[in-house]
């Protein structure tokens, strides 16, 4: 186990509660999450070439750096999200969903099981997925602060069918014995 996924796992272990049982683990698909990071490379050329022709023809330098760093932030987000993508832990437990990621400002988010709704995104591997799980109350950026940015998503785990059944039972038997 790399140094990455240890402090993912002190992580989750620190923060689940004395009676909570982790029911599953998994991890994301590095090449996954780099694909997606990389589709955000046009808007960032754009911006860079932006800055520069601002910075040529224009006496807006400090506007042009501003759109220079955005640009350089997008161009750089498929080696973060490479470097980040061994220290993520997906886990079930039998009272919520959890997604650890050291890196983050807030390493570990929590998604109560009555507040999901799932859904599927199969991949061309036909054993990985994706599992979209999107929040049911109207004020979501309200409940989940800083983890906001970030939209609740399992990248890339294997068999994510089972998992979605998993979450959905945890779900039924949560609603009844809470």
């Amino acid at each position: 186990m790399t140094e990455p996924q240890a402090r993912a796992r002190s992580v989750l272990a620190a923060a689940l509660l004395p009676s909570e049982q982790v029911l599953w683990t998994g991890r994301p698909d590095p090449a996954r999450l780099v694909a997606i990071e990389r589709k955000w490379w046009p808007g960032g050329i754009a911006l860079v070439l932006i800055a520069a022709w601002m910075a040529w023809r224009t006496e807006a330098d400090l506007l042009a750096a501003i759109v220079l760093v955005f640009g350089l932030n997008a161009l750089t987000l498929p080696g973060r999200a490479a470097r980040a993508a061994p220290g993520i832990l997906y886990a079930v437990t039998d009272k919520r969903v959890r997604i650890v990621d050291p890196s983050r400002l807030q390493p570990m988010q929590d998604y109560p099981f009555t507040a999901l709704k799932l859904a599927l995104q199969a991949s061309a591997d036909a054993g990985r997925g994706d599992l979209h799980l999107r929040r049911r109350d109207f004020f979501p950026a309200a409940i989940e602060g800083v983890a906001r940015q970030r939209r609740p998503v399992l990248f890339a785990i294997p068999a994510p069918a089972e998992v979605a059944a998993l979450i959905r039972a945890q779900a039924i038997r949560y609603l009844h014995h809470a």
